[in-house]
């Protein structure tokens, strides 16, 4: 049994060993790869009684990781042949036959960087007829510098799972849908029908099922495209992963899966979730389209009575004015004032100006249009 992904230390940055089995979605096989048969008389020595076996020269099985080290693990044996190992675009061609069955590893790297690397294993057979054609594959190890994550959310935690539309998505798995953590999930056959996962920290393995009636799926990380993969097994198996993520910062983050059904491969099984760490907030839920238009309302009332208290302020200080203005003593009959006080004045034995009396149009009482 491969060892589970562990880590040495609790430091931000150590070693981590993580196990993804050869039926993951994360392994994406091309070519005529099958799903190893009970019949084998190996059968048993292999890790969870799976694996994917090729007869077909240049069928390939690839995965992406991020990590510093990768070990490959499968089987020689006497009908296997040549493969071909791809790393980072480096090839190196081994051999797989053994007249003694051995289970091990069938390549390790040596040291890498920290980095996402993606490697490749592909069948080398040159004569399709050879009866020493066939090439299987287990299951891959890797290491990486960030911990493992440790915190396990299951997939009916909704304050993290968000499952859109939520009528789309139901929690009775049905019996073909086995072998859940704590016996719960989410599954849905509806297409475009998605689940936004919300975590904090650096890293997230989200564990799903494969099986002949699972499906293709889309992921997004933070609102990016992270690939389309296909969980679309001849054999059914649960708690396998279907996305990981690492080395992101320590904020919140959301990793959204959208079901892409193809004929009867149509459903999406999620089981559960390990993240670094649980957020202590989630999505800002969408705003109340009516609350939003009553506060509208209230701010254009408090902008208009603030408007109309400036007015009848202003009003008030123009009345004001207007009623505490001195008058001048000097009326004329009919209405007119003499202007003549105010243009009196200045020394120098000055002659008064003469001014023409001026009417007061308040006095009079005629129309102006006639």
């Amino acid at each position: 049994m491969p060892p589970a992904a562990t880590s040495t230390s609790s430091a931000p940055a150590t070693t981590a060993t993580h196990f993804v089995d050869d039926v993951s979605p994360l392994i994406q096989y091309k070519g005529s790869w099958q799903a190893g048969d009970k019949s084998d008389s190996e059968f048993s020595k292999y890790s969870n009684g799976t694996f994917m076996v090729s007869s077909t020269k240049d069928d390939m099985a690839t995965f992406v990781f991020t990590g510093t080290q990768v070990t490959l693990y499968g089987a020689r044996r006497d009908n296997h042949g040549p493969y071909t190992i791809y790393l980072d675009g480096l090839q190196q061609t081994l051999d797989g036959q053994s007249g003694q069955a051995t289970f091990g590893p069938l390549f390790t790297s040596n040291a890498l960087t920290q980095q996402s690397h993606t490697i490749a294993i592909s069948n080398s057979v040159i004569n399709g007829s050879d009866p020493n054609r066939f090439l299987d594959l287990d299951y891959i190890t890797w290491t990486s510098e960030w911990a493992a994550p440790t915190k396990e959310l299951d997939a009916v935690e909704t304050a993290y799972f968000a499952y859109q539309p939520s009528n789309a998505w139901k929690t009775d798995l049905g019996s073909d849908l086995s072998g859940f953590n704590n016996n719960t999930g989410y599954v849905t056959t509806d297409n475009d029908a998605s689940v936004t996962i919300t975590f904090a920290g650096e890293s997230c393995i989200v564990y799903g099922a494969v099986g002949p009636n699972l499906g293709s799926y889309a992921v997004k990380l933070d609102g990016n495209d992270a690939g389309t993969f296909n969980a679309t097994r001849q054999n059914y198996a649960a708690s396998q992963r279907l996305f990981q993520t690492e080395g992101l910062g320590p904020a919140n983050h959301t990793l959204t899966f959208t079901n892409k059904p193809s004929g009867t491969a149509n459903k999406l099984a999620i089981d559960y979730a390990v993240m670094a760490t649980i957020p202590t907030s989630t999505v800002i839920p969408p705003e109340d389209t009516k609350a939003e238009g009553w506060n509208n309302v209230k701010k254009g009332l408090f902008i208009a009575a603030g408007i109309g208290s400036v007015c009848l302020l202003l009003t008030f200080i123009a009345v004001f004015f207007r009623c505490c203005r001195p008058k001048s003593k000097y009326k004329a009959p009919g209405g007119t004032r003499d202007a003549a006080a105010f243009a009196t004045g200045g020394g120098g034995g000055s002659k008064p100006i003469s001014l023409q009396p001026m009417r007061d149009p308040h006095a009079d009482t005629a129309p102006l249009l006639r």
